[in-house]
């Protein structure tokens, strides 16, 4: 019944991409097939050949994105879907897994960075620049965090932006209990 349907369907496909490789319907069902299969790896070689053909096709991207992400401890996945985040900026799932994984997963320097290029992509968001230094805040050692947030305040320009940063820094400064060169408290309701 429906198997041997499926398995004409990809015997032909197979053999249209002999002498037509560039077919894409025909592509995407050995791919799917071989997605579907004991070994989805397989399926690597075959969207490569097409994504040579088709850079654009966010269904390939996806498809390999897929197929990445089974793979068991690897990066691939990851370096997949940082191409991704380039190649289809307005893709909101693909930002939003992207994000998902620094916040988890990424080391505080890409993190801030990629943090910061999201800020960017949204005319630099006050909501997105205030993740950014509760981020630092959280993530870095007390001297790392000051000192980066100390960077982020000069890398924008005085107002708005800068004053999200300074805030942060006051605040870690405040919550550390951070005391002048003669040992007195900064902030006087910390005596």
């Amino acid at each position: 019944g429906d198997d041997k349907a499926v398995q004409t369907a990809l015997s032909n496909a197979r053999n249209l991409l002999v002498s037509a490789p560039e077919v894409f319907t025909a592509r995407r069902i050995v791919i799917q097939s071989l997605m579907g299969g004991p070994k989805p790896d397989d399926a690597l070689p075959e969207i490569d050949i097409a994504l040579k053909v088709h850079p654009e096709s966010l269904e390939l991207n996806m498809m390999k994105l897929n197929v990445l992400g089974r793979q068991k401890g690897g990066t691939a996945a990851i370096e997949q879907m940082k191409l991704m985040y380039k190649q289809f900026p307005t893709n909101r799932d693909v930002e939003g897994w992207l994000h998902e994984w620094y916040l988890s997963d990424g080391t505080p320097d890409e993190t801030v960075a990629f943090l910061r290029d999201l800020a960017a992509r949204y005319d630099d968001d006050r909501d997105q620049h205030r993740q950014i230094a509760d981020y630092v805040a959280t993530h870095f050692v007390k001297d790392a965090a000051l000192a980066e947030l100390e960077k982020l305040t000069s890398s924008y320009k005085p107002r708005h932006i800068a004053d999200i940063y300074r805030a942060r820094e006051a605040q870690v400064l405040f919550d550390t209990g951070q005391k002048d060169a003669k040992g007195k408290p900064i902030f006087k309701n910390q005596e």
